[in-house]
């Protein structure tokens, strides 16, 4: 009985033990701003290596750029895909990003922090005025 009980008892330790062990960053998150289509949007790609697949990732932005020190990360979303495209930008702003793992409710360290500019777009469209004239007519 006494064997048992002790199994129990590591069992239970090593159970708490690996609930709380480190969590991994996500790696090289990169981000592009994709312009075709209606609207622009930023798409988010990272790596992450890890054998686990009950693992989530939170994507993380900020209005404003890495340097801009007035504004906070919020967290916009969570996905099982090591991949997101943000489709809540505007032309002519910055947006930053990081992205974190989470698995067993234990979040790791944020990834290398992104930014995306996404410019206004060229104006494709103008009003030609002046005399139209017929060089081979010499008219």
């Amino acid at each position: 009985m006494k064997n048992i009980l002790l199994i129990l008892v590591l069992a239970s330790l090593v159970l708490s033990l690996t609930s709380f062990a480190q969590v991994n960053p996500p790696t090289n998150l990169t981000a592009t701003v994709d312009y075709s289509g209606r609207y622009p949007k930023v798409n988010l790609t990272w790596q992450y290596d890890s054998v686990n697949t009950w693992r989530q990732f939170h994507i993380y932005k900020k209005f404003g750029s890495l340097t801009d020190t007035t504004k906070r990360f919020v967290r916009i979303w969570s996905t099982h895909y090591k991949s997101f495209t943000d489709y809540f930008v505007q032309a002519g702003r910055t947006y930053s990003y990081y992205v974190t793992a989470v698995m067993n409710r234990v979040e790791s360290a944020p990834s290398n922090k992104v930014e995306a500019e996404v410019l206004a777009p060229a104006i494709t469209h103008g009003k030609i005025s002046g005399l139209l004239v017929n060089d081979s007519a010499n008219v």
